[in-house]
Parts: structure tokens; sequence; C-alpha cells
């Protein structure tokens, strides 16, 4: 075993493996009633957001979270075919955050008071997890709860993010579908992949992770297993982006996913999983219809404060004109859906 792949090893494939077949052999009527909601327009997809609005207040999880995002680098060793930042993307002009301009967005963060915080980059593994820990560690003592979305790292990363007081996780699978994984995320394995997931929880890391609803030859089976897949998981967070053909990307003449579809995969995430605390996000994939998560289910509203030179440098969906949300945005959706802001965790 090579000392890369040694650094990857979690104990928990055997884990990954049961969780993903024990998500595919579900009851057929069951899948049969997903595939239906997950299609549903007019009446009866309206009747399914308010499910997912009937479930979201029985938890006490009727509030909008503000939660913090800095995109501290777009380098990725990865080469995955929907995405920007894939390491083949010779176009796109690389940045990396240096610790000062980190410090100073968590300050200008804390001053609005806001205490949710994410710390996003691609796989870049020539970022030091040490190189990391004094911006985690500031946001700590400033009151916050920091969530890494920085991929699939070295296990010995993950303890020295948790040490420095880091307290969730997020690594999206994107698709359980075998095939369409292989083809969308090139370079890695799906259950490696949900084996750090699990090795994350256990680790105490709180976890999240989600898919891509539009993904080409994506059927509505595959997404009933993902839906299957992530309620096994029982992660503390869970999303469904809409697919975004990146111009810079190898699905770049791919249509993109049906806004309809994904909203409806997310109001399932939150009826199926409903629990107390469940956090999904209302992404901003959904361009204009991103309010329209929130009607469907969604309690989470990214505040983009990564600086503006760089806003479309960060190009997992987008090449150029990405949408970067405002706290004037999150509280127009407020005052929209009539739900509270909530800023302070």
């Amino acid at each position: 075993m090579s000392a890369l792949n040694k650094g990857l090893v979690t104990g928990f494939e055997e884990n990954a493996v049961h969780i993903l077949q024990s998500a595919r052999s579900r009851e057929i009527n069951a899948r049969q009633e997903l595939r239906e909601q997950i299609m549903s327009r007019g009446a009866e997809q309206e009747a399914l957001a308010q499910k997912a609005r009937d479930a979201r207040s029985s938890t006490g999880d009727d509030q909008i979270i503000v939660r913090a995002s800095i995109e501290f680098s777009n380098f990725c060793r990865q080469r995955c075919s929907f995405c920007g930042m894939t390491a083949t993307n010779k176009q796109l002009q690389r940045y990396r955050l240096s610790a000062g301009q980190m410090f100073d967005i968590v300050k200008d963060v804390s001053a609005l008071g806001v205490s949710d915080l994410h710390l996003a980059s691609g796989e870049d593994w020539a970022f030091k997890a040490d190189a990391l820990s004094p911006v985690i560690r500031q946001a700590v003592a400033a009151g916050m709860e920091v969530t890494l979305v920085t991929g699939h790292r070295k296990i010995e990363d993950y303890a020295v993010w948790k040490e420095a007081g880091a307290s969730r996780y997020i690594l999206k699978v994107e698709t359980t579908n075998p095939d369409s994984f292989i083809a969308a995320r090139t370079g890695t394995e799906l259950t490696q992949r949900v084996s750090h997931l699990l090795y994350l929880r256990q680790m105490g890391f709180k976890i999240g992770s989600g898919i891509i609803s539009g993904l080409p030859n994506q059927t509505v089976d595959d997404l009933v297993d993902d839906l299957m897949f992530l309620k096994e998981l029982k992660p503390d967070m869970s999303s469904v982006s809409r697919f975004l053909p990146n111009s810079q990307s190898r699905f770049a003449s791919t249509p993109e996913g049906d806004p309809d579809t994904s909203l409806n995969f997310l109001s399932l995430l939150r009826t199926e999983m409903s629990r107390p605390g469940l956090r999904i996000p209302a992404g901003t994939s959904l361009g204009r219809r991103q309010i329209d998560a929130i009607r469907h289910g969604a309690n989470v509203v990214s505040l983009h404060v990564t600086p503006d030179e760089y806003a479309d440098l960060y190009s997992g969906y987008r090449a150029e004109n990405r949408i970067s949300t405002k706290m004037e945005t999150i509280r127009k959706f407020a005052q929209e859906t009539g739900m509270p802001l909530r800023l302070h965790l």
C-alpha cells in the first residue's frame, strides 16, 4: 500500500459498502412513491412543499440560519467532470487566501453577529492542515462554529482540524450511481468517500453530504437511490445542488438540471430525514428560484464573504457570473418567507 493510500484508509470501508447496498435494497412500493414525488408538479408539488414546511416546523427549525462562507482556495487535485476547478482546467486563474486575509474576514463576520462559519476549498493538498488551524482557532475563540468543506483529505488532516476546534465537515458524494460517480468524480472512489464520512462522524464531527440533480444520464431511480443513501447515512446536514454546465468542464455541453426536480428532492430530504437540527441549504445553483428552496424545506442560506475579486474564480458550477448571496438578499428571503433570521447559533 502506498503512503498516499495509507493516509486515506479509515477502517470504515466495509461499513460504507453496507450502507450503499442497504440504500439500494429498499422496498419497491416505497421507491415508486418517491419516484412520483420527485417528478410531481402543480398541486402535487405544492402539497409536497407544504409537507416539508410542516416537517421543518414540527422540529423547531423554522429559522433561516445564516452561514458565512470563505472560499479560501480554488486549487484542486481532483478531475471532476462537472467542476470548473478540476485539476485539468488550464484556463482557470488559481488563488489561495493567506491566513491574514482570512483573519480579517473572520473579524468582519464576527462584527455582523454571524456565528456559523464555513471554510471551503478545492481538494488543495498543498494547503497544509496546519496552515488552516490558526484561522479555525481564531473563529472558535470568537464564538463561531466552524464547518470545513475541503474535500477528501488524509485522515491525519481531520485530526489536526478537530484539535483546532472545527466541529462539522461536509463531504458531498454528488451521486451514488457507481457508473455516474466514476464519470463525474474521476480520481476518487465512492466507497472510500463514504468511509471518510463515517470516520469523520466517529471522530466527533457532525457530518454533511449531498448530491447533484441533473447529472448526465441520471434517472429518477438514481435520485431515489441517492435519497435512500442519505436516509441511511443520517447526516446532520444534507443538500441537493442543481446541475449547471460549467463552460470550462468536461460536462460543458450537458443541459442544466431541472429546478423543480431539485426542489422536490430537497422537500424529500426534509420529510424523509426529519429530525431536530437538520440543516438543509438553499443553494445558489437554483438561481432566481433560490428562495423557493426555503419554501420547500430549506433552513440555511450562505452569506458569501470571499473577496469579490475571487468570486468567479471559485467556479464549481459556473465559470462566470457566479451568484454570491449577500446579507441584503438574505434579509429579503426572510421577509418574503416569514421566517426569522438566525445569525447566532
